[in-house]
Parts: structure tokens; C-alpha cells; sequence
């Protein structure tokens, strides 16, 4: 008979010797980690050691989770490496499923965790293995990941990656910037940095669902309903970037966005339509305001 996992904090002496070597390794490797695969951790190792950790994995590019903050609670078991962490997703808000894998409750439904049939946990895997795993899964038309619906791509399908990409930008981005839950207080840095960067392509995702603005829209799965604000996310956004870009314009963050934004600092929406302003580039900049009403900075002829 299988032992069943326990988490009182307690690992055997094996099991603190391996968690340690995984520690090592990722923190050596942590670089390529954090700037390449979008994967973050924090462990408690340094003052006490503790088999509870914290992640953070940065929703992929070309994707309904692009670029935000999906936080989640790990906790090595006391029979590790044998048997698998416990995971718990953060990242909540709407009454929304944003994932199949993903609960709204927090579950993380895969098998290598012993939470879902399929292949199961082994020894050799760690929580480098675990994190690349899950991100892997959080990709365009993600209700594929459902039973029943793996070869499905049809209208319900678009629609659900819509509202995926309404819950990112709401949920996954601002809410997380905003209201950065204390014990993530680790990653902030890192999240300032990157929400920064990819500004824009924030305000570029609203535009992929903006058709659904001011309406109420039904998933059709899950059972949750959306009301689509598209104004209110350009909004918070725009004042998001301001702020921080003010609070932090002798750092480091600041350093590391300029050097690839080419547009004036502060957002469009903060101006008139047709006005001028140099850019970072040194060229001359103008606000367009479009149909929808949002505001762009466009390179003026």
C-alpha cells in the first residue's frame, strides 16, 4: 500500500537533503529561469527552513495570459521526493475559471501532482519540472484542456479565450500590480519591471475583446458571467504605468523600459487628441483618438 502524503512541515533527512539540492539548482540556474521560461520561486531556507514556497509563473507570450501574474502556494510534502508538492493557485478574482486545470477554489488539476489521472509523480521530477509543466498548459483556445472539448474550435471556444483574456488583464495584471497579496511582496520588483514593459501590449490585448464592451457575456462553460468594461481596464492601466513610472523613475525599472519604449513616458489617454510630444526616440509623437474611443501615440508625419 502507497504511503500517503503529509504536509506537517516535517520532512524526513532525506527529504530536506533533496529539497535542498533542487533549491541549489534552480537558484544557480535562476537567471535563465526568470528571463527565459518566466518562472520564479521563493523558498524559506535562509533564516528557517520551511517545505512551504511561493511561485510565480508569467503567463506566455502569444496567448490569452500574456505577460500576467499567476501566483500560487507550494508545499513540499514531508515524504519527499517520493511523493508530490501540494499546489494552490492565487491568482483569483470574477468568479472566474481561467484555466480547466486551474480551480476557482485554488486546485491545480494535474496528474504529475496526484491530482488527475494520468501520468504520475516521480522521483525524478522537482519543481523547476512541476512549474515548466504548468505553464505549458496555459495557451490559446485553453478549453482544449477540458475533456470532451479537445478538438473543439468553434465560436465557444473563441469566446471563452475572450473572456481568459478580459480575466488576464483585469485579474492576472492589475489586480495583481494593485493589490500585490503580502506574502508575494518577494516578486514585486519583478512584477513592476515587467508590467512596464509590456504596457502596451496590455492595451493591445483590450483591443481583442473590445467588441464585447458594455456587455454581460455568458461563458459557455464554467457557469460565470463577465461584465466587459474596457474603458475602466484602459484606464487603470494608464494610471497604473503613470504611477509607477513616477514612483520609480531613478531605478532600475525605468532603465529597463526605456530602452525599448520609443513613445512619449506617460500614456496617451492623459492628453488631448492631436497633441505633440517628443518621445523617448527624440522623434515627434501624436495622440490619435479612434473609434472606440481609446487613445494611442502614433508617430507623426
Amino acid at each position: 500500500m502507497s504511503i500517503k502524503a503529509s504536509f506537517n512541515d516535517t520532512p524526513t533527512s532525506r527529504g530536506k537533503s533533496r529539497i535542498m539540492y533542487d533549491v541549489n539548482n534552480i537558484m544557480s540556474n535562476k537567471d535563465n529561469l526568470n528571463q527565459q521560461e518566466g518562472i520564479y520561486f521563493k523558498f524559506n531556507i535562509d533564516n528557517y527552513f520551511s517545505t512551504k514556497y511561493k511561485m510565480l509563473l508569467v503567463g506566455p507570450e502569444d496567448s490569452p495570459y500574456t505577460n500576467g501574474f499567476y501566483l500560487f502556494e507550494g508545499q513540499f510534502p514531508d515524504q519527499y521526493p517520493y511523493r508530490p508538492m501540494s499546489m494552490k493557485s492565487i491568482t483569483q478574482g470574477g468568479n472566474i475559471r481561467k484555466h480547466p486545470n486551474l480551480y476557482r477554489c485554488g486546485k491545480c488539476c494535474f496528474s504529475f501532482l496526484g491530482t488527475w489521472t494520468g501520468p504520475p509523480w516521480t522521483a525524478c521530477q522537482n519543481p523547476t519540472t512541476v512549474a515548466i509543466s504548468m505553464r505549458s498548459v496555459l495557451t490559446n483556445n485553453p478549453i482544449t484542456n477540458e475533456p470532451g472539448w479537445e478538438k473543439k474550435n468553434d465560436a465557444n471556444t473563441k469566446l471563452y479565450e475572450n473572456l481568459i483574456r478580459y480575466f488576464n488583464i483585469k485579474y492576472g495584471v492589475i489586480n495583481i500590480v494593485k493589490n500585490m497579496p503580502y506574502l508575494y511582496l518577494d516578486f514585486k520588483d519583478d512584477i513592476y519591471k515587467r508590467f512596464l514593459e509590456n504596457y502596451e501590449i496590455y492595451k493591445k490585448e483590450i483591443d481583442k475583446f473590445r467588441h464585447l464592451d458594455k456587455q454581460n457575456v455568458k461563458s459557455p462553460v464554467y457557469s460565470f458571467n463577465v461584465n466587459v468594461n474596457c474603458s475602466e481596464l484602459d484606464n487603470e492601466l494608464d494610471t497604473l504605468y503613470s504611477n509607477l513610472s513616477e514612483n520609480n523613475s531613478n531605478s532600475k525599472i525605468i532603465t529597463a523600459k526605456t530602452s525599448k519604449r520609443k513613445c512619449p513616458q506617460k500614456p496617451a489617454s492623459f492628453y488631448d487628441e492631436n497633441t505633440i510630444m517628443d518621445g523617448l526616440d527624440s522623434r515627434k509623437w501624436i495622440v490619435k483618438v479612434y473609434s472606440n474611443g481609446s487613445k494611442r501615440w502614433v508617430l507623426k508625419k
